[in-house]
């Protein structure tokens, strides 16, 4: 067992964390696509203020999360008040807007979590409108509050690492939901096995990402498989998480 999946291990034993968390995007890094599943472990802070680096970044990812984990407890910072996302999350953009005092635009992601495991989050509001005018206190306090140090230059400040999902996999009746990629055409007989949750034989099996990928032996096209969606890939982007194909 490698260290990243013996810590994803460990980081699934903790309890989902149903709160508000942020994550610096840096100034040249492209937006978020509409909807899209995180291909990598992502550091979060719950304080703005660490997210961006006391705001020094032009935009910032206000993530409402169901499926993180929160293990500031657990590290050599703990003021840094760290959340975990997980590798294969589904996150979907809701608004933006921008704070007073604040320079960074505020970007706001649902974490949708398709397979319906984790309790509904009590902090987040019980409209958009609510959830804004919650997010704007957090942040306003944190555009008050004294600068902080920043003890791991970049840790939370980056990419927006996702892929963009063909099909979400599950509803509230267990069925897959279907979630169309504008520039990926995949032929009707791997959609079919795809909808269906089947597949054919696996080329990587990686418990570390906790991913999988078959190829369609018709049109050749790649698949991956998290636990929560399945995505059309191109070999590139396959290749690019360190998965070898044929």
């Amino acid at each position: 067992m490698t260290d990243v999946s013996a810590f994803l291990d460990a980081i699934d034993k903790l309890p989902a964390y149903g709160g508000f968390t942020f994550r610096g995007l840096g100034d040249a890094e492209a937006l978020p696509p509409a909807l899209g599943v995180a291909a990598g472990v992502l550091a979060t802070s719950r304080d703005p203020r660490v997210a961006s680096e006391n705001f020094r970044t032009a935009r910032v990812l206000a993530l409402l999360n169901r499926t993180g984990r929160d293990i500031s407890r657990f590290s050599a910072q703990p003021d840094e008040g760290e959340v975990v996302v997980r590798p294969g999350s589904v996150w979907r953009v809701l608004t933006s807007f921008e704070v007073a005092g604040a320079r960074p635009t505020f970007v706001v992601l649902e974490d949708l979590d398709p397979s319906h495991t984790t309790p509904e989050p009590t902090e987040w509001g019980d409209s958009l409108a609510e959830t804004r005018e919650r997010l704007t206190r957090v942040i306003a306090e944190a555009v008050a509050a004294a600068p902080v140090a920043v003890a791991s230059p970049g840790k939370f400040v980056g990419p927006w690492p996702v892929q963009v999902p063909f099909r979400v996999v599950t509803d509230d009746s267990g069925r897959r939901v279907s979630t169309r990629s504008a520039d990926d055409r995949p032929c009707s007989e791997c959609e079919s096995l795809a909808h269906s949750g089947r597949h054919e034989p696996y080329l990587v099996d990686d418990g570390e990402q906790k991913l999988r990928v078959w190829r369609c032996s018709m049109c050749r096209a790649l698949w991956l498989e998290t636990e929560h969606a399945v995505i059309p890939a191109t070999d590139e982007r396959v290749g690019g998480r360190g998965a070898r194909t044929r």
